[in-house]
């Protein structure tokens, strides 16, 4: 596998300048483009076709969630990580609504933002610290319409994938369920893809909003 080919989109120059460094510090990672609103995000995706794209969420001309929700319908494998100041779960919830695989805020250490890269581009997604939950907790109030679709989604999955779904609402990664459940990290994997193509969602953390939703917690 080559370089991760990634997308730098914020509207401050210098939030980009300071991304800039980190990204140039991975061999791995190659930063391709920078844009600073989420029209030449959408743009250059389509130009450029970036592995990850990191987003910014308030920007002028075309917002970040906009830009996340029309880059993931043309381009279904791209991976959007947001990287804002906004420390919201409600935000969270409409970021991975919108297509977002991470939600990151932007006083993130150099490590994390990193392996957040690394975990969408390998199809994964990282939610920082405590967001997930909050989100959880947001969503686990649940609305009464689609209630029976969801549940009916849910339980076309078999005993193992929802034992897996519930250690994935806290957050766990493919090591951890592994751990959890007793079982090999590449069965954990297959798991965790099935459940997701099951559901018919985009990666794990909007299989757990989809939990959640349904009011399914471990």
């Amino acid at each position: 596998m080559g370089r991760i080919k990634v997308l730098l989109v914020d509207d401050h120059p210098i939030v980009r300048q300071g991304l800039r460094c980190i990204l140039e510090t991975a061999s791995d990672v190659e930063l391709v483009g920078e844009a600073a609103d989420g029209v030449q995000a959408v743009r250059q995706a389509d130009e450029l076709r970036p592995d990850v794209v990191l987003m910014d969420i308030r920007m002028p001309a075309l917002d970040g969630l906009e830009a996340t929700q029309q880059i993931k319908k043309e381009h279904p494998q791209t991976g959007v990580i947001v990287l804002t100041v906004y420390d919201n779960e409600a935000l969270v919830v409409e970021a991975v609504r919108a297509g977002a695989a991470g939600y990151l805020l932007k006083d993130a250490s150099q490590e994390l933002i990193l392996q957040a890269v690394r975990a969408v581009t390998s199809g994964g997604s990282l939610v920082e610290g405590n967001l997930l939950q909050r989100a959880l907790e947001h969503l686990g109030r649940p609305e009464a319409p689609g209630q029976g679709e969801l549940r009916a989604k849910l339980a076309a999955l078999s005993q193992r994938e929802q034992e897996v779904l519930r250690l994935l609402t806290e957050g766990l990664t493919n090591k951890e369920v592994a751990k959890a459940l007793v079982i090999s990290e590449e069965t954990a994997k297959k798991h965790v893809q099935n459940l997701i193509a099951k559901l018919g969602v985009s990666d794990r953390t909007a299989a757990a909003v989809m939990a959640a939703r349904a009011g399914i917690r471990r």
